[in-house]
């Protein structure tokens, strides 16, 4: 799991603090094949080979739609992950998606390689290893 503090200004103008998690579990990401239209790693592999923008944008867009969640403490007391369709939603109406945005793609800071790495399982990450480490030097430098 992936957890970012974000501050941002709300739409009344309020400054704003808030916490933002994104988890992608092992059967989430064989769903990931198909919404990028080819397996992940020949995906990569085509972006990093072009250099496409276009390509890195719908990639964090697809991982950010895939992963984002609010996390929340169940009546019994357990800790649960609520993904879904009005969840997503209302985060990526709020000022905290647009400058979770630009942090992932700003130079400056390793956020796309954490980003990544924490989002999708370890052992996904160690199976495409060479595949995930051109994906976050493709997306920082089309920070540039």
């Amino acid at each position: 799991m992936f957890k970012v503090t974000v501050n941002y200004e709300d739409f009344d103008g309020n400054k704003k603090m808030e916490d933002l998690y994104f988890n992608i579990n092992k059967a989430e990401v064989y769903r990931l094949g198909p919404q990028l239209g080819s397996d992940p790693e020949a995906y990569v592999k085509k972006m990093d080979a072009t250099k496409d923008a276009g390509m890195m944008l719908k990639l964090v867009d697809i991982l950010i739609d895939s992963a984002y969640g609010v996390k929340y403490i169940d009546e019994d007391g357990s800790t649960r992950f609520r993904k879904n369709a009005r969840e997503l939603e209302k985060f990526k109406e709020s000022n905290a998606y647009a400058e979770f945005f630009a942090m992932l793609f700003n130079p400056e800071t390793p956020l796309m390689e954490e980003f990544i790495n924490k989002v999708l399982p370890q052992d996904f990450l160690n199976q495409n290893k060479i595949a995930m480490e051109k994906a976050q030097t493709t997306a920082l430098n089309s920070g540039k």
